[in-house]
């Protein structure tokens, strides 16, 4: 009787996270976020600021600390159902990354189906970092810091160099059904850029052999190609090693955090190709924008030496 109580108790005090539009009112009303094994992730300042960071689907109100052993008796309660299925692990495949798309979820079910999602080009990160586990594809989608994911475990994640895959008449027609899938073009040899080789992402297989321009395509992300193809000598023999080209989906909003970014014009080389952001996620912004890397303008900043030079000799 004590028991069912109890869990009666627990139940009425877990509540659903509804969509939250719209900017946040800074009322404190504390509150723990779970997310949907109901695990605590942490105490928020209130349920509208829980519900909308990347995995919370539940909250409780008051701390994570206050509310441990109501959360611990529900999840022992839950963990008991026939429905509730452990989730398989598969082996982590780069070339089976599949393309987030806008508009995001806002709120998301509670089926488990682990997921491995992939960050941006605009997410500071390098490696095994550059990866975040969910409980299924609709979380990992709901953070808009994820550009892509595979279905398994991102400890299982292995990338494969994937195959190039040539465009012809035939490849370009059958395109019936669009999948969803991060996939690089390679532009052709009429293409100007300041990254060698000329390379463009696209969200599904159909689109790079539908541009006159594009030869042939591989799947996968844009910004692992020199990881893929090349040895750790090659790579930093490349242009600018830490180049990170932009997503397909851009970002709609961006933090003010302030990272010095160089951003490059698409179809453009030599001087005068680079613009100053305030970050890489204001680079991405402008549909102009290529690509970016971190730090000072390299061109940019050697021509404005040159311009200096030139005037203290003239004087």
């Amino acid at each position: 009787m004590l028991h069912m109580l109890l869990l009666y108790v627990v139940q009425s005090q877990i509540n659903d996270c509804q969509i939250q539009l719209g900017d946040c009112l800074d009322n404190y009303d504390p509150v723990c976020g779970l997310n949907i094994s109901n695990t605590p992730i942490q105490t928020f300042f209130n349920n509208c600021y829980a519900c909308k960071a990347s995995q919370v689907v539940k909250f409780i109100k008051g701390d994570c600390t206050k509310n441990e052993d109501y959360i611990k008796s529900e999840s022992s309660s839950t963990s008991l159902g026939a429905d509730n299925i452990t989730p398989q692990p598969t082996n982590g495949n780069y070339s089976e990354t599949i393309s987030c798309t806008n508009p995001r979820p806002s709120i998301c079910d509670t089926n488990v189906k682990s997921t491995c999602g992939l960050f941006d080009s605009t997410t500071k990160c390098t490696g095994l970092n550059c990866l975040q586990q969910f409980s299924n594809e609709c979380l990992a989608c709901r953070n808009t810091s994820i550009h892509s994911y595979f279905i398994g475990n991102c400890s299982d994640y292995k990338p494969k160099t994937p195959t190039v895959i040539q465009c012809n008449t035939q490849s370009s027609k059958n395109c019936e059904l669009k999948e969803q899938l991060t996939v690089c073009g390679f532009l052709d040899e009429t293409a100007i850029c300041q990254n060698p080789p000329c390379l463009q992402p696209f969200d599904d297989k159909c689109e790079p052999c539908q541009q006159a321009n594009i030869t042939s395509y591989f799947i996968g992300d844009c910004n692992q190609y020199q990881q893929l193809f090349y040895n750790a000598q090659q790579q930093t023999d490349s242009f600018v090693p830490n180049y990170q080209y932009c997503q397909v989906q851009r970002p709609i909003e961006c933090d003010q955090e302030y990272i010095q970014t160089c951003g490059i014009l698409r179809s453009c080389k030599d001087n005068g190709c680079e613009r100053t952001f305030d970050n890489p996620c204001y680079a991405c912004q402008n549909n102009q924008i290529e690509g970016y890397y971190t730090g000072e303008c390299i061109n940019n900043f050697t021509k404005v030496i040159s311009i200096i030079i030139i005037s203290m000799l003239i004087q």
